[in-house]
């Protein structure tokens, strides 16, 4: 798959399908109507296009990082090339494209530019100056400028519409098995290991402490069934975000314990998949109400983990 970030590096890819959105998080509707799309170009030897922006639009018109992010750009793309797409165009949102008419879009950018004869977006699809562009007007220039066009209906799961919106609220409040039906795969968190107090270390259980960009979407403070990622090699793990207030902590930190793994990782990039919340953060009546406390949290980790095959 080929990476473009600007409109005019983009020459000679032939006739081409593009699929329209903002894609955030590649949910499982969005991992739908990709899949639509590079099946449908392949029938119809057409060139398959993920068309979005590198930020989001809302954060343009409203606060910056208003709209917390699903996932990084690199988990982005790895998951779009995974579904086979040919390109992922992903310019950013900038003061040319907020100010865009939407049949200028579809006529100088779709249309000019990249040569699309099938258009595939979801039901709610909306582009161009303050998201006037609709599925209505898409079906109306499809004729006008002879291309196809592909709308995808709701994507539901108990009755729930699958959406960017949902797994964000899902994520914040903890709810992370759920969350993984509507992702289709585990939410993660990823950062640089960073040095800490040392205070796990010397009850037993040292943890691996990651900062993570404020743009994203933080699970609440509390005990989470994790497995973690290093240099490509997985491990079992428990993570706890909060403040640590047993030991008078007053900074909120993501420290995961690596279940049977004593390597020196500072410096390293760690990725943590959550699986499940265990317990809210609690203040313990001491160090040794802690430690119990922990075990029982590792326990219950190597327990699920067990189940989980």
């Amino acid at each position: 798959m080929r990476v473009f970030h600007r409109i005019d590096d983009i020459t000679d890819i032939g006739k081409t399908g593009v699929a329209l959105g903002n894609f955030d998080g590649v949910h499982i509707g969005h991992q739908m109507l990709i899949e639509n799309t590079v099946k449908s170009c392949r029938e119809n030897d057409l060139s398959s296009i993920i068309f979005t922006f590198q930020n989001h639009p809302k954060n343009i018109t409203n606060e910056p990082n208003s709209v917390k992010k699903i996932a990084t750009w690199k988990e982005k793309i790895e998951v779009i090339e995974s579904l086979g797409v040919d390109y992922l165009i992903a310019v950013e949102f900038d003061s040319r494209f907020k100010k865009m008419k939407p049949e200028d879009f579809v006529i100088k950018i779709l249309i000019e530019k990249l040569n699309m004869k099938k258009a595939n977006c979801g039901f709610h699809y909306r582009f161009g100056h303050k998201a006037m562009g609709n599925i209505a007007l898409l079906k109306e220039m499809s004729t006008a400028f002879d291309f196809d066009l592909f709308v995808l209906e709701p994507v539901m799961i108990e009755n729930i519409l699958v959406s960017s919106t949902i797994i964000r609220e899902l994520i914040s409040t903890g709810k992370m098995e759920e969350c993984t039906k509507f992702l289709g795969r585990n939410y993660s968190l990823e950062g640089t290991v960073i040095s800490g107090k040392s205070l796990g270390k010397k009850m037993g259980f040292p943890t691996a402490n990651i900062l993570v960009n404020e743009d994203r979407v933080i699970p609440p403070n509390g005990v989470y069934i994790t497995k973690c990622s290093i240099n490509n090699n997985v491990y079992k793990s428990i993570t706890n975000i909060g403040y640590n207030p047993t030991v008078g902590g007053d900074k909120r930190l993501i420290e995961t314990y690596i279940i049977d793994f004593n390597n020196e990782i500072y410096g390293k990039d760690l990725k943590i998949e959550f699986y499940k919340n265990i317990r809210c953060e609690i203040k313990f009546n001491g160090i040794e109400d802690l430690k119990n406390q922990i075990s029982k949290d590792v326990n219950a980790a190597k327990e699920y983990h067990i189940q989980e095959f």
